[in-house]
């Protein structure tokens, strides 16, 4: 199970910028390593 921890600077980021942040970097862990999106566990921090 991948466990993703993104920590985002003080300009911070828009709802819809997070949802492509997540959605991109899942895909990247499917298609690198594999890895079952259903499985991944995210901390999005600002």
């Amino acid at each position: 199970m991948p466990y993703v921890n993104i920590k985002i600077t003080r300009e911070g980021a828009t709802p819809e910028q997070k949802k492509q942040l997540i959605a991109g970097v899942t895909q990247l862990l499917v298609d690198t390593l594999g890895k079952n999106p259903a499985t991944t566990v995210w901390s999005l921090m600002k």
